[in-house]
């Protein structure tokens, strides 16, 4: 299981970031978890987008841009960007799973 990359969707950042959230100690623990193992972080520009919509208020806002900011020059997040042909491609996935 080490250095296995963890996918990290909106309600993960934002637990992460905002301290007044009622998962924001157990996110903080298992963000500590995935450096000691150095697993790499998975999201995509849509899902920080997301993550931003919930954090968009005053007291939340700056610490979200400057993470953004920092996950975009390192090494252990790998954000994905989500093209439309992505986007069209996992929708008719979804319109065949039941």
């Amino acid at each position: 299981m080490l250095n296995e990359a963890v996918f990290i969707d909106a309600s993960g950042w934002i637990a992460l970031l905002n301290v007044d959230d009622w998962l924001h100690a157990s996110a903080v623990e298992l963000f500590r978890e995935f450096e000691k193992f150095n697993r790499r972080l998975i999201t995509s520009d849509w899902i920080l987008a997301e993550a931003g919509n919930g954090l968009a208020r005053p007291k939340t806002r700056a610490v979200f841009v400057s993470t953004v900011k920092s996950l975009f020059g390192s090494s252990i997040c790998r954000i994905i960007p989500i093209e439309r042909s992505f986007f069209i491609d996992a929708l008719a996935l979804r319109s065949r799973t039941r």
